[in-house]
C-alpha cells in the first residue's frame, strides 16, 4: 500500500482568470487524479502552469503567462506556494504556520516528473542528425537518459549489497531482502506486460529479441513501445519515493489495452507516487471514475484569497 497523505502531494490546485474568465479550483486526491474534458477546455494548460510553477518558481513561458492572472498550490502539510502575475514578488511560498520559506528549500522537498505526450510523439519523429547519431531521435535521448539513472541506482546498490554480504548470506538470500534489487527486477516484469511481442533481456542496455532473432535495443521499437518504456523508466527511478508526476494525455498513440493497464502498472513500481493526468481517452479511466473530474466541474465562481 503507498503512503497516505505523503506531505508533499498536492491536495489542492487554484487558478485564478484561466483563459481570462475562469476560476479553477481542483482538490486532489493523494493516489490519481485525472482532469478530463474536450480538446481546448484547458486541461493541459492546468497541468502546465501546475507543474511549470513548481519545478522554475514561477510561469517563465510567456505564452502560460497570459492564460492566467494566478496559481495557487497547497500540499497536504499545509506548505503552499502562490504565484500572482501582477505582484512583486509573484512567487510567495509559506510553510504550515504561513512564515516565508525560500522556494529552494521547497523545491528540495518535491520530487517531479512531467511527461506529454504530443512533446513525445513530436520528438519521435525529429532526426537529431549528429556525427554518431544518425536516426537517433529526441525520444530515444529521454530513454536513453532514463537508462543511464537507472543503472546510477543499479550500481549503488550493488555495493550496498555486497557490503551487507556476510560469509553464512548467499547473494539470492541478501539481494531478497534488498529493495532496491527487487524494484530493479520488478521493472522488467512490468515491462513485459506491455511489450510481450519480444522478450526483454535483463541487461544494462534493456534490449529486446524476438524468437531467435538478433538482438536490438530500444532505439528499435515502435512509437508507442518507446512511450511505455520512457513511463516505467521514469517512475522505476524515484525507487518507490514519495514524488508527483503529471502526465498530459499520457495514453496519446498507445495500444488501447496499454491504455487499460497504464496507471496501475505504473502505481504497483511506485505506490508512493502521486498521479495527475489529463486525457479523454475512456479506455485510461476505465477502474478509475471516482478519481476523474471533467474541467467545467472544476469552475467555480470566485477563488477567495
Amino acid at each position: 500500500m503507498g503512503l497516505m497523505n505523503s506531505p508533499f502531494h498536492i491536495k489542492t490546485i487554484l487558478i485564478r482568470r484561466l483563459f481570462g474568465d475562469k476560476d479553477i479550483l481542483w482538490q486532489l486526491r493523494d493516489d490519481v487524479s485525472i482532469v478530463s474534458g474536450r480538446n481546448g477546455s484547458g486541461k493541459s494548460t492546468i497541468l502546465r502552469l501546475s507543474y511549470q510553477l513548481l519545478r522554475d518558481g514561477e510561469i517563465l513561458d510567456s505564452h502560460l503567462q497570459s492564460l492566467s492572472e494566478g496559481v495557487t498550490i497547497i500540499f497536504s502539510n499545509g506548505w503552499r506556494v502562490d504565484w500572482n502575475k501582477t505582484n512583486e514578488p509573484k512567487t510567495v511560498v509559506k510553510d504550515d504556520g504561513g512564515l516565508p520559506v525560500s522556494f529552494e528549500t521547497l523545491r528540495e522537498k518535491l520530487w517531479l516528473n512531467y511527461v506529454n505526450s504530443f512533446e513525445l510523439v513530436a520528438k519521435e519523429v525529429v532526426n537529431l542528425r549528429k556525427d554518431g547519431d544518425n536516426g537517433t531521435t529526441t525520444l530515444d535521448l529521454l530513454i536513453r537518459e532514463e537508462i543511464n539513472k537507472r543503472n546510477a541506482i543499479f550500481t549503488g546498490a550493488l555495493e550496498k549489497l555486497f557490503e551487507e554480504m556476510s560469509h553464512n548470506q548467499t547473494w539470492q538470500q541478501v539481494a531478497d531482502r534488498n529493495p532496491d534489487i527487487a524494484n530493479f527486477m520488478d521493472f522488467y516484469k512490468r515491462l513485459s506486460t506491455f511489450i510481450n511481442s519480444y522478450s526483454v533481456l535483463i541487461d544494462n542496455r534493456i534490449r529486446f529479441r524476438k524468437d531467435k532473432d538478433r538482438a536490438f535495443d530500444y532505439t528499435g521499437l515502435s512509437s508507442g513501445e518507446k512511450q511505455v518504456l520512457l513511463l516505467l523508466l521514469m517512475v522505476s527511478n524515484t525507487q518507490q519515493e514519495s514524488s508527483v508526476f503529471f502526465m498530459d494525455e499520457p495514453d496519446l498513440a498507445l495500444h488501447i489495452r496499454w491504455k487499460q493497464m497504464l496507471i496501475k502498472e505504473m502505481r504497483a513500481i511506485n505506490p508512493n507516487m502521486q498521479i495527475i493526468m489529463s486525457t479523454h481517452s475512456p479506455s485510461v479511466i476505465e477502474g478509475w471514475y471516482d478519481n476523474v473530474k471533467e474541467v467545467n466541474q472544476l469552475i467555480v465562481e470566485e477563488i477567495g484569497a
